[in-house]
Parts: C-alpha cells; sequence; structure tokens
C-alpha cells in the first residue's frame, strides 16, 4: 500500500518556483552600465521560467504505415519579468542593447552577431541557496521590452517590465555552468 509519506519520499524537498537567480551578461562595448545592470537584474528579475524547446516530427510512410522519425530541436523564446528601479539601470541597458543592434536614428547598427549575442543563466536554487541546477541560454538578445505601465491609482505597486530573448540553445548542468556565466 502506498502512503502520503512515500509520495513525499519521492518529492526529495521539492524545487520551489520562488527559489531562483537570472544572470544576464549584457555584452560589453554596448552598454554603458552592464556591469551594474547585471548585478541588478540578478536581484530584480521577479519572474522567469526554465526554457522550452520541441523537438519537431517527421512522419515517415512504408508500405501504408507510418513511423515516427525525431527531426530539428527548435527553442521557444524565453521571458522574464524585471522590477524597475528609480534610475532604470536595466531598462537603460536593455534600450542601449538593442539600438546597438539597430538604432532607429541612422538605420544602421552591429551586423555581426558576436557582438550582441550573449549568454544568460537561469539558476534554480533550493531553500538553503544552494545551486539545484542551471539552464545557459547561449547566443541571446533582446527581441522585445514590454511596456511599464503606469497608473494613477497604483500607487502601492513597483514598476515592471517583460522582456523577451531569443537564444541559439542552451544547455542544463549543475555548477560548472554558472561559474562560466556568471564571469
Amino acid at each position: 500500500m502506498t502512503t502520503i509519506y512515500d509520495f513525499a519520499a519521492q518529492l526529495n524537498a521539492s524545487a520551489r518556483t520562488n527559489q531562483f537567480r537570472v544572470h544576464i551578461n549584457f555584452p560589453a562595448g554596448l552598454v554603458s552600465n552592464g556591469v551594474v545592470a547585471k548585478t541588478a537584474a540578478t536581484f530584480l528579475t521577479r519572474q522567469a521560467s526554465l526554457p522550452s524547446y520541441n523537438t519537431e516530427d517527421i512522419p515517415v510512410w512504408y508500405r501504408g504505415r507510418q513511423i515516427h522519425e525525431a527531426g530539428e530541436k527548435t527553442y521557444e523564446a524565453w521571458t522574464c519579468t524585471i522590477y524597475n528601479s528609480s534610475d532604470f539601470a536595466i531598462r537603460t541597458a536593455l534600450e542601449e542593447w538593442v539600438s546597438a543592434i539597430h538604432d532607429p536614428e541612422v538605420v544602421a547598427g552591429i551586423t555581426d552577431p558576436s557582438k550582441y549575442k550573449t549568454n544568460i543563466a537561469i539558476e534554480q536554487l533550493d531553500r538553503n541557496d544552494n545551486t539545484l541546477r542551471v539552464y545557459k541560454l547561449y547566443g541571446a538578445y533582446p527581441t522585445s521590452t514590454g511596456a511599464i505601465e503606469l497608473d494613477f491609482e497604483q500607487g502601492q505597486q513597483i514598476e515592471q517590465f517583460q522582456v523577451t530573448f531569443v537564444y541559439d540553445y542552451f544547455l542544463v548542468k549543475n555548477k560548472e555552468l554558472l561559474e562560466e556565466s556568471t564571469n
């Protein structure tokens, strides 16, 4: 007979949704306050997710029967929500990053992906702040920076905005990815 304690033992103290850190490495030379924004983003990222992916299906027919082969792996865009500080450090860094990719005033920008792509690490923590797992997004850059809603009736709320990044791929590891991601 299975008991509730058998179920609880399988959770192994369970991973919690509020135990995480995000490390956004702003591209060097593109943003004036990259180090400040990186540190701020580690603390002010309010919501994030572990990245998702899909493996395409290739149906193959043989004499009227269909079998399935694995196709290419595709990665979904990754979105996080960030609290806005009064110095706008993270928002400014994101705006400078996007303007470097495509400056609307001169209709020009950086064309070398190695200059504007960077890595992002999402660190899953336990309740004692130990790293359980690290998801490292390679070749990331922002594609959408959301609006900051302003409202006379919301005086008791901190401003926040969403940012969506695309990336080339991700790897999942333990601490070794974090050490190379935070440097």
